[in-house]
């Protein structure tokens, strides 16, 4: 593995130049061959790459208009449009984001380490372990990407929809939980999450917006966690259900029309196998396996299609088989592979994988997984399969 990273760094670096240039002209990014050995990119037909070169890319989100695509590359976050090496508009800086969200128009939001000091959980003297906090940015320029810093002290965000809205759960001043309403490069207000035990460290909105989940623990990482509801703007959360205190949530809740969904498990010297997909019934306080994905099945990641009836999920059909996207139809209880995984590694984590607006397509991050040297007669930024890259899936 290390033989060939060299060897593909190597040629990076002789042919930064060319790679320059090549993102100048706004290079056109091919999709598969139809014929030959590896015409799929090894994930299955129909998959197109949004994005080529070197780079350790993750959280692919896509524009209001489903024409462009934005995601951290690095630290940085570039927003382009879907097939071209168009890398002109991106932060002028490494802000270390985690996270992009495209909320409208030009307008991108960033999650990225805060810029205060790690927030203890209640008052300094107290001996409780702290938790670490991110900023929010936001961007609306055109060109070279120029951020503002809205808000810190961040445990997690969503995207509001129908678009234009961010929400944020923060720790305020006076150390209480508060839900930030954010829009156009602005803090509007904060709405007091009253009632919610611990802290909120993941949230997630229906398709209209109306409804929030909020899950929330007694220390992020530690403790049972708790499914609220808030009924937005003017609601107050209201306990939904508690899971074992020995089940660790895995990325955030999903809302759908026929319930919620999650990942949760429990933590087995980072054993995978022990996380199960999970769905909280409507108006019920008793969670359930989903039977559906079978039994073995190893769920990694989840999220729901803009429209509520989908569930797109990263996982394995049993923990001997490879990791692939899989489309889940709650209502039917149909679930379908849209990938046929030859030898690739697809990122697992619950921010690597985006609908597209009209819930045709769905991104996900991967690269090869071959660990044999490899030498190259072109230029790295015309490589894809041999550093993660975006690829766009067609949905069922």
């Amino acid at each position: 593995m290390l033989v060939r990273m060299l060897v593909i760094l190597g040629i990076a670096v002789l042919l930064a130049g060319c790679a320059v240039s090549s993102r100048e002209e706004a290079a056109v990014i091919p999709p598969a061959p139809s014929e030959g050995r590896g015409a799929d990119l090894g994930l299955g037909p129909g998959v197109r790459p949004l994005s080529a070169g070197p780079g350790n890319k993750s959280s692919p989100s896509w524009s209001p208009d489903g024409e462009r695509i934005a995601y951290v590359l690095d630290g940085y976050v570039v927003d382009k449009p879907l097939f071209t090496q168009d890398y002109r508009r991106r932060t002028a800086r490494d802000l270390g984001a985690e996270e992009v969200h495209w909320t409208s128009g030009h307008t991108l939001t960033i999650l990225a380490p805060d810029q205060t000091a790690d927030t203890p959980l209640s008052e300094p003297l107290a001996e409780v372990p702290e938790i670490k906090t991110r900023s929010v940015y936001q961007t609306s320029s055109e060109g070279e990407i120029e951020i503002d810093r809205i808000t810190d002290r961040v445990l997690a965000m969503t995207p509001l929809p129908p678009g234009g809205y961010t929400l944020a759960s923060v720790i305020d001043a006076a150390l209480e939980n508060r839900l930030a309403i954010i829009s156009s490069g602005e803090e509007l207000g904060r709405l007091p999450l009253t009632g919610i035990e611990g802290r909120v460290t993941a949230l997630s909105a229906s398709p209209d917006g109306r409804q929030v989940i909020l899950a929330a623990q007694d220390v992020p990482g530690n403790g049972p966690v708790r499914l609220y509801l808030l009924d937005f703007p003017a609601g107050t959360p209201r306990l939904l259900t508690q899971l074992p205190p020995e089940l660790r949530l895995l990325g955030d809740p999903q809302w759908t029309t026929h319930g919620i969904y999650y990942i949760a498990g429990e933590e087995r010297d980072s054993d995978a196998a022990a996380y199960s997909l999970y769905r909280l019934p409507p108006n019920s306080p008793a969670p359930e396996s989903v039977a559906a994905v079978g039994r073995d099945f190893v769920p990694a990641s989840v999220k729901a299609a803009p429209d509520g009836e989908r569930l797109a999920i990263v996982g394995r059909r049993n923990p001997a088989s490879p990791t692939n996207l899989y489309v889940l139809n709650p209502g039917s209880g149909r679930i379908e592979a849209v990938t046929s995984n030859e030898n690739m590694d697809i990122k697992i984590s619950p921010t690597d994988l985006a609908w597209s607006p009209d819930g045709r397509h769905i991104a996900i991050v991967a690269r090869s997984a071959s660990t044999a040297p490899a030498v190259y007669d072109t230029q790295a930024s015309s490589l894809i399969r041999d550093f993660y890259n975006i690829y766009r899936v067609p949905a069922p």
